[in-house]
C-alpha cells in the first residue's frame, strides 16, 4: 500500500518597506508584550532585507511567532458577547474604527462618535476600552501617529505640516507623543529616512 502525499510550495512575497515603520517598535511601551518580541521583529526585518535562500520560510516562522505572542499577550477579555449580539457588537466596533481611520485628520469628539453608533458617550468609552484595551483617544492618537510616521519617511513636508495634516492640534503634543511611542524624535526619523 502506497501512502501518497502532496507537495505544497509556499510563496511569501514580503514588501520590506511595510516593515520600516516597525523599526522603532522596541520603544513602544506595551507591558504585556514579552521582552524578546522586538528581537523577533528585528530578525524578521533583517531577514527580509538580506533575503538569503529560502528566507520566506524563516520569515513565515517569525510572523507566526509574532502572532502567537500577540495572541497570548492580549487574550480576549471579559465576557463574550451573547450569540444574538455578536453581529451588532462587531458591527459597532467596525463602524467606529473605520470612521476613525477615515476621519483621523479631523477633530473628532466623543459625542460625535457616540452618535455614530447611537450610544451615550459614557457607554462608548466603556465599550471601546473593553473591546480594544485602549481609550478612544489612545486609539485615535496611534492612528494619527502611524500616518505621521509614514509621511515623515515618504514626503518632504515639514514636520510641523505633517503634524497638522494628521490631525494633531498642537505641534508640541505631536512631538511628545511621538517620543513616547518611538523613543526618538520626528527629526531623527526624517534624517534616518534620508540616508
Amino acid at each position: 500500500m502506497a501512502i501518497g502525499y502532496r507537495t505544497y510550495f509556499l510563496f511569501v512575497k514580503l514588501d520590506t518597506t511595510v516593515l520600516e515603520p516597525l523599526a522603532f517598535i522596541s520603544a513602544i511601551k506595551l507591558p504585556r508584550i514579552p521582552a524578546y518580541f522586538p528581537n523577533i521583529l528585528s530578525s524578521l526585518c533583517t531577514l527580509c532585507k538580506e533575503q538569503p535562500a529560502f528566507y520566506q520560510v524563516q520569515a513565515l516562522r517569525f510572523v507566526y511567532e509574532l502572532i502567537y505572542l500577540l495572541c497570548t499577550a492580549f487574550p480576549a477579555s471579559g465576557k463574550p458577547a451573547a450569540a444574538g449580539n455578536d453581529y451588532r457588537y462587531y458591527d459597532r466596533l467596525h463602524t467606529l474604527t473605520a470612521y476613525i481611520h477615515d476621519h483621523y485628520r479631523e477633530p473628532l469628539t466623543l459625542d460625535e462618535l457616540a452618535s455614530l453608533i447611537s450610544v451615550t458617550p459614557a457607554y462608548l468609552s466603556r465599550f471601546f476600552k473593553n473591546s480594544l484595551q485602549l481609550t478612544i483617544t489612545e486609539y485615535l492618537t496611534s492612528v494619527r501617529m502611524e500616518h505621521a510616521y509614514t509621511d515623515l519617511i515618504t514626503t518632504d513636508y515639514s514636520i510641523r505640516k505633517i503634524s497638522e495634516n494628521n490631525g494633531f492640534s498642537s505641534y508640541a503634543f505631536f512631538v511628545r507623543k511621538f517620543k513616547e511611542a518611538y523613543r526618538t524624535t520626528p527629526l531623527k526619523v526624517r534624517k534616518a529616512s534620508e540616508l
